[in-house]
C-alpha cells in the first residue's frame, strides 16, 4: 500500500543512494513511507442510479517508438452501488475509463446480489473515459502524488452503436483473420 522508493531517493524517477558500512559499523537509516494514491468514485446510469458490473480501468500514457499508446494499469468491477475502488496505484497521470457488458455484470461475486437498478445491455457498449469521452485523446487525465485519494463520479450514457459490413474481394484466403 506503499510508493516504491530507495533510501536518498530526490524523485520518483530517480535512483537511491549507495550506502557504504564499515565492519561493525551500525547505521541508524530512515525511510518516510509515502501512501499510495487510489481512484474511487461511483459509475451511475442517466437516472442517476448505481451502475453495479461496470468495468472501471485505469491507463497511463507510454511512449513508443512509433508514438504514444495507453496501457491498461489496473482494472476493476463496481459493486451494487455502482462504487469502485482502484488502489496501490504509482503517482502519475492516469485516464480513467467505463465499459459495461451484461457479461461482466453477471460475474459479480455471489454475495453481490443482482438488483433492479442493473441495466440490461443487449451485448456491450463503447466505452467512456472520463469526463464523458468516447476517445482518450478528448479525455482529461488525473493527477496523482503519493497518498492522494482522487475522487472520480460518472454517468454512464449508452453510446451509439453501428454496424460494420465487408466483403473480401478476389475470393476468402483459407484462414481469413479479419480485426477492427
Amino acid at each position: 500500500g506503499f510508493v516504491r522508493q530507495a533510501f536518498g531517493q530526490k524523485g520518483l524517477n530517480e535512483f537511491g543512494s549507495t550506502i557504504g558500512i564499515a565492519t561493525g559499523q551500525v547505521l541508524d537509516i530512515t525511510v518516510q513511507m509515502r501512501p499510495a494514491p487510489t481512484i474511487a468514485g461511483t459509475i451511475t446510469n442517466t437516472a442517476r442510479e448505481p451502475l453495479a458490473g461496470a468495468i472501471v480501468q485505469a491507463f497511463r500514457l507510454h511512449y513508443i517508438p512509433f508514438g504514444r499508446e495507453l496501457r491498461l494499469t489496473q482494472t476493476t468491477t463496481t459493486n451494487d452501488r455502482g462504487e469502485y475502488r482502484l488502489f496501490w496505484l504509482s503517482p502519475g497521470d492516469y485516464y480513467v475509463a467505463v465499459t459495461y457488458s451484461r457479461t461482466s455484470a453477471l460475474k459479480l461475486p455471489a454475495e453481490i446480489p443482482e438488483n433492479p437498478n442493473l441495466s440490461k445491455p443487449d451485448d456491450v457498449y463503447s466505452g467512456i473515459f472520463f469526463p464523458g469521452q468516447a476517445n482518450w485523446t478528448d479525455a482529461k487525465a488525473t493527477r496523482l502524488s503519493a497518498a492522494d485519494v482522487s475522487g472520480i463520479n460518472m454517468m454512464w450514457t449508452e453510446a451509439g452503436r453501428v454496424s460494420l459490413r465487408g466483403q473480401i474481394s478476389g475470393g476468402p484466403p483459407a484462414k481469413a483473420k479479419i480485426t477492427l
